[in-house]
């Protein structure tokens, strides 16, 4: 009890001695400290928002952008170009070891995967291209096509064989995991590519 009273009445002395803070002082000291953790505070929360619409971004860019590369690697190589609708299309691909052309596989489906599956040597590899696909929940078809002319041909999205086809307008679309806009207008985030077929 004795050390709380020492240590009340030296306060006491800095307040009345000229070479201590004033009671005003301190105050503004305080405040100045409460505005400095504030602002420590904000600056904090700003970058742990920036640091999320990064990973975002990244995420996305991971969905459509890979996506992309890939459907641009095996769609400039086809053969033969094969839809069943808007989400699912088959590739024939020559074999570089100079073996028989292969048949390659794209689906994409309600629950937002994108697989891709390439039968082989009697085993069928499957791999998912993307978990985050919104191709087929937001209507957007993956191809626009166009002849050697670069017109564009309308939708063939059903047609047994694109042998017309010379180069295709490839859209991919992924769900946006932070959407800014209330409406939900900006939910989907895509990525477009045109890719010419070199074996054509």
């Amino acid at each position: 009890m004795k050390r709380i009273r020492d240590i009340s009445n030296n306060l006491l002395k800095a307040f009345k001695n000229e070479e201590g803070l004033t009671f005003v002082e301190l105050i503004l000291v305080a405040a100045f400290a409460v505005f400095v953790i504030i602002l420590a505070y904000q600056l904090l929360q700003f970058a742990q928002v920036g640091t999320k619409q990064v990973d975002a971004n990244a995420s996305v860019t991971g969905d459509t952008g890979v996506v992309l590369d890939i459907l641009d690697r095996y769609l400039s190589q086809n053969t033969y170009f094969y839809t069943m609708d808007a989400n699912n299309f088959t590739l024939k691909i020559p074999d570089k070891s100079g073996g028989a052309d292969y048949i390659v596989n794209f689906s994409a489906t309600d629950d937002g995967k994108l697989t891709m599956s390439r039968p082989r040597y009697g085993v069928t590899d499957q791999l998912v291209l993307s978990d985050n696909n919104a191709n087929k929940a937001s209507g957007i078809g993956f191809f626009q096509f166009y002849d050697d002319q670069g017109k564009l041909l309308g939708a063939l999205d059903a047609a047994p064989s694109l042998t017309e086809v010379r180069a295709v307008k490839v859209t991919v679309v992924a769900k946006n995991p932070n959407p800014k806009a209330a409406d939900g207008s900006d939910k989907y985030i895509s990525s477009s590519r045109t890719v010419y077929f070199r074996n054509r």
